[in-house]
């Protein structure tokens, strides 16, 4: 996502160039993503000031017509797109077994589900972790010692 100011430059820039005060001059500019979900890259800053950073701070953002997308135009019209996502459809964090129906055990092997939901991510997690033989165990890492006076232990 970019930053407010970014978007804010082009809005003055187009009304500068076509002459009027109407956001970006007048042009219409298509705005794409999230903004609930992704917020512009700021390097060594707390979540608020991300938040600040982003267009739904902005001057310009209750002037903004926003629209949401509420069909998967591709699943509608590629059927093997379709019954892949269906496949892959959580329902109260349960998932359809692997290895019946529309995918062999390697599935996730050459693929990758993307999802903008943490909890999601959890659950997909959980599941394929309780599909490993054996028993889980759990290791710790750290990245600096504390009190080396010897120096043995380099980062």
């Amino acid at each position: 996502m970019e930053k407010k100011q970014s978007v804010e430059s082009l809005d003055l820039l187009l009304q500068d160039i076509c002459g009027n005060k109407v956001v970006f001059g007048g042009k219409v500019v298509v705005l794409g993503g999230d903004f609930r979900q992704v917020l512009p890259v700021v390097p060594r800053k707390t979540m608020s000031e991300a938040v600040e950073a982003s267009i739904v701070t902005s001057y310009l953002w209750p002037r903004l017509v926003k629209f949401r997308l509420t069909e998967n135009i591709r699943a509608r019209e590629d059927l093997g797109y379709a019954a892949f996502l269906l496949g892959l459809a959580v329902t109260d964090t349960t998932f359809p077994e692997i290895g019946h129906g529309l995918f062999h055990s390697e599935v996730f092997t050459k693929k990758a589900i993307l999802t903008p939901m943490n909890d999601d991510v959890d659950a997909i997690n959980t599941f394929m972790i309780e599909k490993f033989p054996g028993r889980a165990v759990t290791y710790k890492s750290f990245d600096a010692v504390v009190n080396d006076t010897c120096s043995i232990y380099p980062t």
